[in-house]
Parts: structure tokens; C-alpha cells; sequence
């Protein structure tokens, strides 16, 4: 089948090296947490309040390595991941996987560097 031109453009913006700098943050800090922000993201308030709510996520979950912003709004099933089969393997169903299962942001994230 003939390819639609967004797929095309969505690519090749995958394709951009950049995309995939927050896989290598850990690469150039090795201590304490980092704050990854994409260049997109508009900063409202203080991050020091993010890092504070990260700090006492990482106290509470010591085997974390990631804090994120959860979605809400953003349903997982049927537009990230298709929960038909992911039900099945986890003995559920697709309701029941759908209301655990959380979309993120991964534009904003806190990175515990000593778990990473």
C-alpha cells in the first residue's frame, strides 16, 4: 500500500539524532538526579518544585530510576499499544489493562542517576 506523506515526515523526524539525546544524559552527569526537558516544553513554574515531588518519589520507590508525568487524558489501549494480545499474556482483560496502563510525557522526566 502507498504510504501517507505524514508517515514519511514522522520518520524522518525518528530519524533525527536528537530525538534520542535523553537516552544519553546519563553519559555526561553521574551524580544525583538530572531534569530532562524536551525544547518544546514551556516552563510555568519553578522546576525545584519537579525535582522536590521526584526526590520524594525516588525516597518512597528506591529501585526507581525514572520519575515522569503521567497522562491522563491520554488513553494507552488503542493508540499507543494495542491491549488485545498484552491482556491475554497478562491473564486480564483489555479493560483491566487499559486502567493500569498510563501514557507519559516523555519530554519531561527526572532521571535518578544512581539507579540509571
Amino acid at each position: 500500500p502507498a504510504s501517507n506523506s505524514n508517515d514519511l515526515s514522522a520518520k524522518k523526524r525518528l530519524a533525527e539524532p536528537l530525538n534520542y539525546v535523553r537516552f544519553f544524559v546519563t553519559d555526561y552527569f553521574n551524580t544525583g538526579r538530572v531534569i530532562y526537558l524536551d525544547s518544546d516544553v514551556l516552563i510555568r513554574n519553578d522546576l525545584a518544585l519537579l525535582d522536590t515531588a521526584a526526590a520524594v518519589g525516588f525516597s518512597e520507590n528506591p529501585d526507581a530510576s525514572v520519575a515522569i508525568v503521567p497522562r491522563d487524558y491520554k488513553k494507552v489501549c488503542g493508540h499507543v499499544v494495542h491491549c488485545t494480545v498484552a491482556a491475554k499474556f497478562a491473564n486480564t482483560t483489555t479493560e483491566q489493562l487499559s486502567q493500569r496502563l498510563q501514557a507519559f510525557n516523555a519530554g519531561v522526566f527526572v532521571i535518578n542517576l544512581q539507579n540509571w
